[in-house]
């Protein structure tokens, strides 16, 4: 039972690092389709829906493990700027403390580029003002203008640059991996003295018990 539990722990991190860096993959496409979710959604979205297979049920029962809301929770991954191709302006945390589409909540509203890319996003900017209609459904309001603006400082402070934009684990502060998920599951600073174990007057089979488990 630990070791199920840690392996379904494992592979959420895991099938989340890979639906947002995956994305133009066919499985990927193929599960936004079937729960009609939008290229920026999280793969939790689909919680709502009345027909999830078994599979989608299980991974979605994980995220009500306590231990494991904090290190699963999607906020986790960020986006390393390089070519911006792989990233959603809106909807990827890579820039600042937070969601544009949150930090942003009115503009993202009015969004005429609700699902543009990063590159595709400045590189449309590079040429024109963020105030230009093409960036909205209507006209901008005074304030509105004002928020835009602000938006437009924010992001020009970015460059693109050459290679593929790198998705970011925050809690290793690196690129994921299953080692470092596992060395968070795995409690730190608790030597287990098996000199002692192996000593203790007990059947040989609740010894090996206790290792396995340990392992």
């Amino acid at each position: 039972h630990v070791r199920s539990r840690r392996q379904r722990q494992m592979c959420i991190r895991d099938r989340h690092y890979r639906w947002v860096s995956e994305r133009d993959r066919s499985w990927n496409r193929w599960i936004r389709g079937k729960y009609n979710l939008q290229i920026g959604s999280n793969i939790y979205d689909c919680s709502s829906c009345n027909f999830l297979s078994d599979s989608m049920k299980d991974i979605l029962k994980v995220l009500n493990i306590p231990a494991l809301q904090k290190n699963v929770n999607p906020r986790n991954f960020a986006w390393k700027l390089k070519d911006g191709k792989s990233i959603m302006f809106w909807d990827d945390l890579w820039i600042g403390d937070g969601l544009l589409k949150e930090n942003f909540k009115k503009l993202f509203q009015i969004s005429a580029r609700k699902e543009s890319s990063v590159y595709d996003f400045l590189i449309a900017l590079s040429g024109s003002s963020i105030l230009d209609s093409s960036f909205w459904c209507r006209p901008l309001r005074a304030w509105e203008a004002e928020e835009a603006k602000s938006l437009e400082l924010l992001v020009k402070k970015c460059d693109l640059s050459t290679g593929q934009d790198v998705l970011i684990w925050t809690v290793s502060k690196s690129s994921y991996s299953v080692s470092k998920a596992t060395m968070l599951l795995v409690p730190q600073g608790m030597e287990v003295s098996w000199k002692f174990i192996w000593k203790l007057k007990l059947p040989h089979k609740i010894k090996i018990f206790l290792w396995k488990v340990h392992l």
